[in-house]
């Protein structure tokens, strides 16, 4: 009895379309021979009714339980990228001490900006690595601090453009020594590669917090070709007009597509964040 309860209650999903197509089928041939049993009626109805409750009752589980799999995929990727947040976040900060101190020692503008631009990369990770932190994204707290990323990153595009002026007018260029050089081509070519791999893996996810963390690691990748282009065509021995005609090139369209990123993460986030108020004060959480 209890195994044909547990049958009835929670059937298989071909049972349930079988009835519902043999019920309506029914029901059509009722009607269609305008047949009066009011038996055959109530038992056909009876079928139907159960295959369209338990049908949608079944597809509401299934919709809940894909949804609440999606969240602890995303807690749990969470988690993961705080490893890698805490790695950068650490590269970040020794690349500002260092520059910081350099800047200090030879009085140099150009490496007081490089270490501006570090100091706000290093805020950025900060910010994400507390969220990810957490076991319980808070999306109010996630708005908040994407929108917080927007602002940093308008701060380091005033920094990129603070650079590609003294490139320009002033002859300013990164210099490695050696094949050095290459050394750096390479790490610019992993912080590009980093980038895009977490953009194509995170961007299923609706995530506040991973939107933002795809945006640092662009804002890091973008230094990094940067840095790369100057020193290399300062070595490369190109004529002057050539040398200024890229670096000028490239630091324009870097600092016009980090100002539309930036400027979209304040407006977008500010918007969300008052929605997401609004929401909470309506339904109490």
């Amino acid at each position: 009895m209890n195994r044909h309860l547990v049958r009835f209650l929670y059937p298989k999903p071909q049972t349930i379309f079988i009835t519902l197509m043999f019920s309506s089928v029914v029901l059509y041939a009722l009607y269609y021979f305008h047949n009066t049993d009011l038996t055959l009626w109530l038992i056909a109805a009876a079928f139907l009714l159960w295959s369209l409750v338990t049908g949608g009752i079944m597809t509401y589980w299934l919709i809940r339980s894909r949804k609440m799999q999606e969240e602890i995929e995303l807690i749990e990727l969470l988690q993961k990228k705080s490893m890698s947040l805490s790695l950068s976040f650490i590269l970040n900060m020794s690349f500002f001490l260092y520059y910081m101190i350099v800047s200090m020692i030879y009085k140099s503008p150009w490496f007081a900006t490089i270490a501006f631009f570090y100091i706000s990369l290093s805020m950025g990770r900060m910010i994400l690595l507390t969220e990810a932190r957490f076991k319980h994204p808070n999306l109010r707290s996630q708005w908040r601090s994407y929108m917080t990323c927007g602002y940093l990153m308008l701060a380091m595009m005033i920094a990129l453009i603070m650079m590609a002026f003294m490139v320009v007018e002033d002859h300013y260029s990164m210099s490695y020594p050696g094949h050095t050089i290459w050394a750096a081509g390479i790490f610019a070519l992993y912080l590009s590669w980093s980038a895009l791999q977490g953009y194509f893996t995170t961007r299923k996810w609706r995530s506040p917090m991973l939107s933002a963390e795809r945006v640092v690691a662009m804002s890091a990748a973008l230094l990094g070709i940067y840095s790369f282009q100057t020193a290399y065509l300062t070595r490369s021995g190109q004529a002057d007009p050539v040398i200024r005609f890229w670096n000028i090139t490239t630091g324009v369209v870097i600092s016009l597509l980090m100002l539309a990123i930036s400027v979209y993460m304040i407006v977008h986030g500010g918007r969300m964040l008052a929605n997401r108020i609004e929401f909470e004060k309506k339904t109490g959480h």
